[in-house]
């Protein structure tokens, strides 16, 4: 238990340079954190529902909910949720500890809401050409009935937001961008179901204004926000024009020389990503970093780097190696060795990176950016047998592909195994 609890700090994903707090579960974007919920507090659950009944009982993650009969009980219920974790050497979080009526507990939750959004998903499962209209209407009345009240902006107000940008994005309603940025302010943890709401409508241009006036308002750019929005980007079908402002967009972030930005791995890894995939060229990638800076570079960042200009022109491989030379990360050696192993042919074979994802509101599936990058770094191969199951893998691409980027790999991957 020692061992396993100095793993967990260890590998417990840190926020910056701010010290670890001692409480509470890790923000992750793993699913590490349901796990360890889990293996924590299923004790003290059967405890719970022991005392006041299965019914009674609900846990999310490490948020509970309990119901009693009276304020008395509800003080009971504290006193014993005090003692049981304290059993288990957890505390509870006081400032999140509420006593909450009947209507306290209708507006907290909101069920009302709730309930009509639920009407209206109802109504129209499935939105096709043909109901389209209709739904998008019903939809625009339902937020009509929900958007006024004292429950608006209170308890779970931001899990409304959430569904609403979601059944917007399925009837292809704009009712929400007018909104968009002051939701992305208020709740930053909107940010993957605002972004999408514009991408996957295909709303480039309304994508962009809104990230570049979220950074102009100098709010503050958390790196879960960037990495997201470019992720966001790549679901995109844009014209030529606006594939040009995403990959000076994103030249800037991948560079760090943007308004803004945190300057975290994770937002640069996948800004180089979307640079990848709407077009930037190997030889301007290769020109971002100078063997000093790209020494310096982080992990996550000089992964992205080095694999996307590798599959863009495998000859810059080596030149790409020379720059990282003295790198401190093992990961970036490892991948290094990895990629020269794919393209001298020693690496003969590779595991499953074939991940196909809903088009959703669209109808069909697609592979996603990192499964053609995969494809196409391993397309160089010199390794017969390997070119053959690429082959084979390739021709389970082709039916799915529709966007302007996954033509243009299309056709780089098809001349070079063919």
């Amino acid at each position: 238990m020692g061992l396993l609890g100095r793993l967990l700090e260890a590998f417990k994903p840190c926020a910056g340079h701010s010290p670890n707090p001692r409480v509470g579960l890790p923000v992750d974007e793993l699913d590490c954190s349901r796990e360890l919920a889990h293996l924590f507090l299923f004790e003290h659950d059967t405890r719970m529902a022991q005392e006041f009944g299965e019914a009674n009982y609900v846990r999310w993650m490490d948020d509970q909910n309990i119901g009693v009969a009276s304020l008395t009980e509800a003080r009971r219920v504290v006193n014993n949720l005090t003692r049981s974790l304290s059993s288990q050497r957890l505390t509870v979080n006081s400032g999140k500890t509420k006593f909450l009526s009947p209507e306290d507990v209708a507006r907290h939750f909101q069920l009302d809401s709730n309930t009509e959004i639920d009407n209206w998903e109802e109504l129209f499962p499935k939105v096709t050409p043909g109901n389209l209209a209709d739904a998008r209407g019903a939809l625009h009345a339902t937020w009509g009935q929900i958007s006024t009240g004292d429950h608006v902006g209170t308890g779970n107000w931001v899990k409304i937001l959430r569904r609403m940008y979601a059944a917007l994005s399925k009837v292809d309603s704009d009712l929400f961008e007018q909104r968009a940025l002051q939701d992305l302010i208020d709740d930053p943890e909107l940010d993957e179901r605002i972004f999408q709401y514009f991408s996957r409508r295909n709303r480039a241009q309304q994508l962009l204004n809104l990230f570049s006036s979220y950074c102009s308002a100098r709010e503050n750019l958390f790196e879960a926000t960037e990495s997201v929005f470019f992720e966001s980007l790549l679901l995109l079908d844009p014209e030529p024009a606006i594939a040009i402002q995403i990959r000076l967009l994103a030249t800037q972030f991948a560079s760090g020389t943007a308004l803004g930005q945190s300057g975290k791995p994770l937002g640069r890894a996948s800004a180089l990503l979307a640079l990848y995939w709407f077009g930037e060229s190997a030889v301007s990638l290769t020109s971002l970093f100078d063997s000093e800076a790209a020494r310096r570079l982080p992990k996550e960042v000089a992964r992205a780097w080095i694999s996307t200009i590798t599959a863009l022109r495998p000859s810059l491989l080596s030149q790409v190696q020379s720059k990282l030379v003295g790198h401190q990360s093992d990961d970036v050696a490892r991948l290094s060795a990895f990629l020269s192993g794919i393209l001298n042919g020693t690496v003969r074979t590779i595991g499953n990176y074939k991940h196909q994802k809903s088009r959703w509101p669209l109808p069909g599936r697609y592979y996603d950016a990192r499964s053609w990058l995969v494809l196409h770094l391993a397309s160089s191969t010199t390794n017969v047998d390997f070119r053959a199951s690429l082959s084979r893998d390739f021709k389970s691409f082709l039916p799915l592909t529709r966007t302007t980027p996954e033509k243009r790999l299309a056709s780089a991957v098809r001349r070079r195994l063919l």
